[in-house]
This record gives C-alpha cells, structure tokens and sequence, in this order.
C-alpha cells in the first residue's frame, strides 16, 4: 500500500472508529443507509468511507450489507479490550505530539503495575498465543525448570511446558497477577506443573542455578537501559549450567518488521514514562555482559505482531559474571505488559 493510500485508509478507520460505525458492525451487519440513519452521518460519505475500509480488508459487502471481515473480527477477539482500547491509545497520538505525556502509566510503581496487569494479561495471552507456540517449537533441547521473569498470563513459559511434558514453570510476578497466570496454567490444563514466586524481580530472591531456562518476554521494555540491563545480569545468576536465556521483545527487522518496531516503540511511549523498544544489539550486549553469550534471533510469523521476536542464548558454561558494583540499583518494580 503506498503512503496515499495508507494515509486515505487511516483516517478512514478513524472517522468510522469515531462514528460508532466499527463497533456496529463488529456486532451485526447493516446497510449504509442504516448506518448513516443511527449515527447521524452523511449518507454519501458514509458510503465512501464504508468503500474505503471494505477495500482495505476491514470490512465485507454482499450487496445489500456491510459487516466486519474475518480479520478484524479476529484482531478484535485476540486485542486486550478489542479495536476500542486500541484506539483509546492512537487517539491520544495528537496530544502526546504536542505535550510527550503518555495516555497511561502502566509502568509506575509495584502496587500499579499489579492493578494494571491483573486483568490485562489473560488478554494478551490471546494475543501472544500464536508466536509462543513458534518459540516453543523452535526451541533446541528439553528445559526441565523454567523461571517466567515478570509472568504475567505465563503465556511464553506455558507454550514451552505444553511443547516438552517433562517441563516445570515457575513464574515470577505480583501476587495479584500471578492469579491471572494460575488460571492460565489450568486453561492449558498444566497446573500440576508450575509454582509460583511472589514479589518483583529486582528484590525477589531467585535460587542460584536453579533453572534450565530464564525467559524475560515483554518485558525489558518497560524499563530504561540501566535498569534492563541490571534486571537480566540478576536473573542470570539463577542460570544452571548448560542452562539458557529467552528474550521476547519487539526488535524489528526488514520491510513489515521495521514498521512494527517503530509503530511498537510509539504504541509503548503513549502508555509508560520510561519504556523503550530497547535494539536488538542493545539486549545482545547485554547478555554477554552477564556472561552468557546470544546465540540466535527467532522473527515470529504472526502478522498481528510484525517486528517481535526472541534473543535466546547459547548454554551458560557456569558460574556468570557478577555485575560491577556501580550498576547495582535499588529494586524497581516490574510486571509484563
């Protein structure tokens, strides 16, 4: 699609969004004539929006009605508070623009994030679902214990379990989100298989060298670069040998993958004060300091989450690298968004 046309499609989905025209046939297929009678909208307009957006893939005609079409009916089921919580955030674009204040804070203090995430991530379980069953897939070897950093749903960690049956999840996060994850684990019918440990994981204590893999996804975006990079040398001392590291994040790529990274990073600015979609080489880095050096990059295949995909390292050969006594740092709360 070229730059006029993306631009005539946007603000189309955004007049319609606005109008209620989306919502409507999100529940029931109408007519324009019928749309533009309940919303009070011109009816030629109405049509040659309605034109654009069914040219576009966002919508379907049979002649007589228009209805949502199969994927926006899908993106909506899969979205955390379906297409309105998506354009809650975009429609905050104008005065994030003008002032650089977020929409949401969702990276604030412990017992925020806790309120935040509570409900919220069985959404992105949904959402997330598809490329943690790649990851899981793609994976080499058996990890026998998993520690899932900042849990959430548990998703990534649970894909993995259901892949490899000899697998054990524990799951660090707050205490009310670690509800949402055991009721995650049981929907996946995995709840004799995982624990689960409470707190933050800057402050939680971890059992050294108790883990065959460590999995950090979505994640070190909610904190700036030192912070980052504090939280992976702590987790990586509960590394076993021969044991890995597994990042999610969206770290971009080519073409679709680029634009995603970049609509991610300003997605993520209009709901945090510090998050940042921290670069590819950046995390990289990070890890050889710890110690454990990345061995591959995986791109997920879900178009729905262009330019996210996972670090994953080579086996740890023992003891890790301490961090330097100047980058240790207080415990900063964290969960996954």
């Amino acid at each position: 699609m070229n730059i006029l046309d993306s631009a005539g499609v946007a603000a189309s989905f955004y007049a319609a969004h606005r109008a209620g025209l989306i919502g409507a046939l999100l529940g029931a297929p109408a007519s324009c004539s019928e749309l533009a009678s309940r919303f009070g909208t011109d009816r030629h307009a109405t049509g040659l929006i309605l034109e654009v957006l069914r040219s576009a893939g966002f919508l379907e005609h049979d002649g007589t009605a228009y209805t949502a079409s199969a994927e926006l009916r899908s993106t909506h089921a899969r979205l955390p508070g379906g297409v309105d919580a998506l354009m809650m955030i975009w429609m905050h674009t104008p005065e994030f623009l003008a002032s650089g204040a977020p929409l949401r804070r969702m990276d604030g203090s412990s017992a925020e994030r806790a309120g935040e995430y509570e409900n919220l991530v069985l959404g992105l379980a949904s959402l997330f679902m598809p490329s943690a069953r790649e990851l899981a897939h793609g994976l080499e070897g058996t990890p026998r214990r998993i520690l899932d950093v900042g849990a959430g749903s548990g998703i990534w960690s649970l894909a993995i379990a259901e892949a490899h049956p000899g697998s054990t999840v524990t799951a660090l996060d707050f205490p009310p989100v670690l509800e949402s994850f055991r009721r995650q684990a049981a929907a996946m019918r995995l709840e004799d298989r995982v624990d689960v440990l409470a707190g933050d994981a800057y402050s939680a204590e971890i059992p050294e060298g108790a883990f065959d893999l460590i999995v950090l996804a979505n994640i070190l975006h909610l904190e700036p670069a030192e912070r980052a990079a504090v939280l992976l040398h702590r987790v990586a001392d509960g590394l076993a040998p021969g044991g890995r590291i597994v990042v999610v994040d969206v770290f971009g790529g080519d073409g679709d993958a680029d634009r995603g990274r970049a609509v991610y990073a300003l997605h993520l600015a209009m709901r945090t004060e510090r998050g940042t979609a921290h670069p590819a080489e950046t995390v990289e880095s990070w890890l050889r300091q710890t110690g454990v050096a990345p061995e591959m990059r995986m791109q997920f295949n879900d178009p729905m989450v262009h330019g996210m995909g996972a670090l994953i390292s080579a086996p740890a050969s023992g003891m890790l690298e301490a961090p330097a006594a100047g980058h240790l740092l207080h415990a900063v709360p964290m969960a996954k968004p």
